[in-house]
Parts: C-alpha cells; structure tokens; sequence
C-alpha cells in the first residue's frame, strides 16, 4: 500500500507532466471570450492543469476589471476637487461684484477684532459660601485624621 506522500507526489508528477503536455497556452486563454473559457474549464476535472489555468485567467480578469473601477473612481475623485476648487473660488469671489439683492443683507466681520467682554456673574450676597469638604485621609497606621487636624484611632477589628 502506498503512503500519503508518495500518493501526493505521483499526482503532482502527473500533474507536472500535464502541464508540459497542454495544447492551450496563456495568451490562447486570455483571447477567449467569458463564455468559452467556462465552457473550456468546464471540460476538465478539479485540480487538473487545465482547470488550474482557467482559474488563474478567471482571477486575471477580475483583478483587470477591479484596476479599471478604481482609475474611474480616482478620476472622478480628481474631477470633484477641481470642481470643488473652481466653485469655492467663484462664491468666495468679493462681493463687490455680485449684486445685492433686496432683502439679503451680505454679512461683514466686525470692524474690531478685540473679544467681547460678557458680564462677570455674581452671587446674590445673601447666598451663603460653601466650603468645600475634604474625605478623612488615612495614615501608614490605619488612624484617620478630619478637618480639624485631630487624629482618631482606627477601630479594632474584632476577630473570631
């Protein structure tokens, strides 16, 4: 009984051998129509050299038709910008010569460029100041210390 391995190497010898043995060759293949080559492809078993072609001109193709989209898509991407540029100039063009029509004022920056000054918020005087509370902190030895500086023993933990 033979093993695996030399089961694999007799199919790709024989596989190797039908490559060298083909009657089609790769500029046949890309010359066909779509509908030939499934047909061609159709002839020969799965894993055959001659399938193995089809495949690699199926993905030729497809690799082809994707490149095409994309230069479209970069073209068109190109032609929006300068299209882009072209409008943004014509309306940011000065308003001097446009004309104004009735009722649409043009807007006009400020004449100063300083910021504006907002009046300062004040509480009412009969709200009372809230100091703000601080959480007790803890020592290395486990004692708390409050507001008011005065350390307080941490409690014993009682223990079973």
């Amino acid at each position: 009984m033979a093993s695996a391995e030399e089961k694999a190497q007799r199919e790709f010898d024989q596989a190797f051998d039908d490559m060298a043995s083909l009657r089609v060759t790769r500029a046949e293949l890309s010359r066909m129509p779509d509908g030939n080559l499934a047909l061609w492809q159709a002839e020969h078993k799965l894993g055959s050299a001659e399938f193995i072609l089809a495949d690699h001109e199926w993905k030729i193709r497809r690799i082809v038709q994707q490149t095409r989209a994309i230069y479209g898509a970069a073209v068109l991407g190109i032609v929006g910008v300068v299209v882009g540029v072209i409008l943004g100039w014509y309306l940011g063009s000065s308003d001097a010569q446009r004309p104004v029509v009735p009722g649409n004022q043009v807007h006009t920056p400020p004449e100063s460029n300083q910021p504006k000054e907002y009046p300062q918020m004040v509480a009412p005087a009969d709200v009372p100041k809230i100091s703000p509370v601080t959480p007790p902190r803890l020592n290395s030895s486990g004692a708390t210390q409050d507001n008011s500086g005065v350390m307080k023993r941490a409690s014993p933990k009682a223990t079973p």
